[in-house]
């Protein structure tokens, strides 16, 4: 082919992917996705290095729910953003397409490669905010939510190369590097989080999340020990003075007595701070669900009413059991010998497992 006509079927080329471009936006607008996918697979045909139009293409994916994990490498796309000096991207339209994915398919590995491949195009301070809120959002997601450590640290790292001093995400993976049993580098980064935290509150759950790494290495009495001490502290001037708690910290701070039973034996101070913080937590905590609390309350009366009208001799007794230790714990394997034993004739049993981990522990089940 001359260099002539080499550079016609170029411009046609470019003309024809112009034309299917416009009728894609236009497909799309009205919803008709379909349509808007066959016309860009159309166009990945004509100049499959598009990386744009990939994007585009995967997003519709999502939304047809047609999508599957291997669609990025099959597409070529992740090896395109690699090349980051020659490709050229809609940042804004990779972060949409980079939260679409991560929320469609957060369990892969290959939605958190398109974040860490991502990362190197955020420039300007408004990308960056919103790479970070999709970053912490998955983070939460899939830790806290479902418990994928493997998946969600590497997630967040993305987030601590771009915000070193992220205390969200410090937070979360200093937690899920203790969890995973790497507790060294879960006090690292709760060593990292805690002189960035102001308030006493933040304080609070900051020096309980030191205990707690301390607690799980090997070598660290001293430190946990002392820090120990420290939390104690905090945790006085907290109940003492503070009085409104944000919502989100209230789950931080419920637990940040945990551990003041393993430095002294002293059954009546550790109780003592373990009601206060459970009250302290709770009364905030109604704060925010007065409406659910009040309804919930009017079905307890309604029920005990009913109750009352029902008394026989044969009534089932009803037992709930509420704890963080039915698992693969001491007390979870202890406790089994209740429920194999319970005399189900005359009780009715009901358990409450704070903090469940079907995940990663099995036993809840």
């Amino acid at each position: 082919m001359m260099a002539g006509e080499e550079d016609r079927v170029e411009t046609e080329t470019l003309e024809l992917v112009s034309i299917l471009e416009s009728e894609a936006n236009r497909q799309n607008t009205q919803d008709n996705h379909v349509l808007a996918w066959q016309l860009r697979q159309q166009i990945q045909e004509l100049i499959p290095s598009d990386i744009n139009n990939l994007l585009k293409l995967v997003h519709l994916s999502v939304v047809l729910q047609t999508y599957t994990p291997e669609d990025l490498k099959e597409l070529g796309l992740l090896d395109l953003l690699k090349d980051i000096l020659v490709t050229k991207v809609d940042i804004r339209l990779l972060i949409e397409v980079s939260r679409a994915v991560l929320n469609y398919a957060p369990l892969y590995f290959s939605s958190v490669e398109l974040i860490q491949l991502s990362a190197p195009y955020i420039k300007t301070a408004e990308e960056k905010q919103d790479f970070l809120n999709l970053i912490q959002w998955g983070v939460t997601e899939i830790g806290v939510g479902r418990r994928y450590y493997s998946i969600a640290i590497p997630l967040g790292e993305v987030g601590l190369a771009l915000e070193p001093n992220y205390e969200n995400l410090l937070f979360y993976l200093a937690s899920f590097y203790q969890n995973l049993g790497d507790s060294d580098k879960g006090i690292k980064l709760a060593q990292q989080l805690y002189p960035l935290l102001k308030g006493i509150p933040d304080q609070v759950y900051g020096q309980t999340l030191l205990v707690r790494g301390f607690m799980s290495a090997s070598g660290y009495w001293q430190e946990a020990s002392d820090a120990n001490d420290k939390s104690k502290e905090l945790i006085t001037i907290l109940l003492a003075e503070e009085k409104n708690i944000e919502e989100h910290k209230l789950g931080a701070l419920a637990n940040s007595t945990f551990f003041l039973p393993y430095f002294t034996d002293q059954p009546r101070e550790s109780r003592h701070f373990h009601n206060r913080m459970a009250e302290f937590c709770c009364l905030n905590l109604q704060r925010y669900h007065q409406p659910l609390i009040t309804k919930f309350q009017e079905l307890c009366n309604q029920r005990k009413i009913k109750d009352k009208s029902n008394i026989d001799g044969d009534r089932t007794l009803r037992i709930g059991y509420i704890s963080h230790c039915l698992k693969a714990h001491s007390v979870g394997w202890l406790a089994r010998w209740i429920f194999e034993h319970a005399d189900l004739q005359k009780f009715e049993i009901h358990t409450y497992m704070a903090c469940c981990d079907p995940v990663n522990n099995p036993l809840h089940e």
